[in-house]
Parts: structure tokens; sequence; C-alpha cells
């Protein structure tokens, strides 16, 4: 198996859901460039794609969604860095107030201290930093690093009520059914509208929202490096 180091970006909730402890964000769907354009006038639900110069057929089926999935951008095996809402600064020696360089809340890169929105639970508000954006983050400064374990290509709107849990969209809950009392408890599943408003916050902008239903590449992965037992940092950093 081929692999190869590549970066990806997230934002500061996506980050923060992969490094959770109680189920973590394990998918990410990212829109296929360029769509694949319809051709109902040989198939119905058939849709070409080309790839540089290769035309692939996508339809409803399992093996063929999986045969195009080996052009992606990330594949299988591929491990990929994060990037993320950061800034640097010179590490002092007493950084944080901690002697153990193992206690520090930063990562620390030859002289300097790299510190990330994700780890403040208040939005980073107040910082005495200059935050820098996520694109332009380098490989030194990455923290997080995953596996990439699947791919597949399909719909947007294919995505199922575990796929949206496993994007980091939590829409399960009970309540009372029909009005009695809560030992009558019905569950329900809003997974999936939750995932269809950060998709929709994310990429309607750009073409392609919900409803235009693009065709996406969908990566699954599992977190293999991690500073995720570095606890939530109060909003402030020594001057």
């Amino acid at each position: 198996m081929n692999m190869s180091e590549k970066p990806i970006l997230f934002s500061v909730p996506m980050v923060q859901a992969i490094m959770r402890e109680y189920s973590p964000k394990t998918q990410t769907r990212r829109v296929i460039n360029p769509q694949p354009k319809s051709t109902p006038e040989f198939v119905a639900n058939r849709y070409t794609w080309v790839h540089r110069y290769t035309s692939y057929a996508l339809m409803d089926d399992e093996s063929v969604k999986r045969e195009c999935a080996k052009v992606a951008p990330y594949q299988v095996g591929d491990i990929l860095w994060v990037r993320e809402p950061w800034f640097c600064k010179p590490c002092l020696p007493d950084c944080a107030g901690r002697e153990n360089e193992d206690e520090c809340p930063f990562k620390r890169a030859g002289e300097n201290c790299f510190g990330y929105k994700a780890q403040y639970s208040d939005g980073s508000r107040g910082i005495d930093v200059k935050w820098r954006p996520s694109i332009h983050m380098p490989r030194s400064a990455a923290r997080l690093f995953l596996q990439v374990t699947d791919v597949r290509a399909e719909r947007v709107q294919d995505i199922t009520p575990q796929d949206a849990f496993a994007e980091g969209c939590d829409g399960r809950g009970s309540a009372p059914h029909d009005g009695a009392s809560s030992d009558w408890q019905k569950e329900y599943d809003f997974s999936v509208e939750k995932f269809q408003t950060l998709w929709d916050a994310l990429n309607a902008k750009r073409g392609f929202g919900w409803d235009t239903n693009p065709w996406v590449w969908v990566y699954s992965f599992e977190l293999i490096e991690d500073h995720s037992k570095r606890e939530v940092i109060p909003a402030q950093y020594p001057k």
C-alpha cells in the first residue's frame, strides 16, 4: 500500500469534535471537484466524471463509487496532518508557569510555542496573540495526525444518521411520547439535520449547499497522534 502525508483543513468546532473523548469525529466529507455531470439521455441516475484524462461512470452502485475513489485526493493509509487556527510565540523558560516541558499546554518546536484556538473553551477571546489562518500552518506546527481508513464517493444527501454521528453531529435524544409522562420516552435522531446545517454553513456560499446535493468524497479516519489529554486552558497567555 502506497501512502503519503498530506495537509487537511478543519474548523475549530471540527477540531474539538475530533479531539473529544466521547464519540469523536471520525468522518469528513469534501466536495468532488470537478463535479460529475448528469447524462440522463443515456442511463437514468448515471453521472459521468472526468478526472484528468479518465472518464468514470457514477451510479448507485457501491463498487462503482469505490472504483472512482481510487483517484480521490486522499487515499486509504494516507496520514493527514490537521491545519487549524493557530499562533506562534517565543517559548518562555517558565512557559505558562510550568517548569516541566511535558506539562506545557502548548506545542514546543525549537524556541517557539504553538497554540491553537481549539484549546480554548471560550473561543480564545481576549488572548494577547496574533491568530494565524489554518491555510498558513506549517507542518512543524501540526499537533493532530489522522490516518485514512476508508474512501468512497457519494451524494451528500446519502448520508445516514450513523454517518452524521461519525461526522461529529450528535442529534440523538428522547422526549415524552404523545404527551405522556417522562416514564414513556420516544427516541429521536436529528443527526442528519444537524449535519445539514453544518454543511450549509461551510458550503452553501460556495454553491454546494445541501439542496444542490453535490457529489462528495467520504473519508473515514482515526486519530493516530494527538494532544487530547492536554486540558483546555484559560483564556490567557503569559506576556
